[in-house]
């Protein structure tokens, strides 16, 4: 009774697929993407549910916004490339005397 509840019934669990495109729901772009680093709840002069979800790393780093649970605008942000970890200085090859 209980095989579809934990994921038993045969079928694969969803993937990921990372597509992301205005008029998607909250839930789909969060599937896509992944876990945001901040969101924020709003309502504008209408009265409509407005959610911005923010990511600050990764191929889609940008503010998300939602209104009435449909994306509505998407801003990139930069992402600063990591720095090289600074590595060992070579050693000094002496020339032979």
């Amino acid at each position: 009774a209980n095989a579809l509840a934990d994921g038993a019934g045969g079928a694969p669990p969803p993937q990921s697929t990372g597509t992301v495109a205005l008029g998607h729901t909250e839930c789909d772009v969060v599937r896509g993407i992944g876990a945001p680093d901040n969101v924020g709840l709003s309502k504008n002069e209408r009265g409509d549910r407005v959610a911005v979800v923010t990511y600050t790393h990764g191929p889609r780093a940008g503010i998300y916004t939602f209104t009435s649970g449909r994306l509505s605008s998407i801003e990139r942000i930069d992402v600063p490339a990591p720095q090289p970890k600074p590595g060992k200085p070579k050693a000094k090859k002496h020339a032979a005397t």
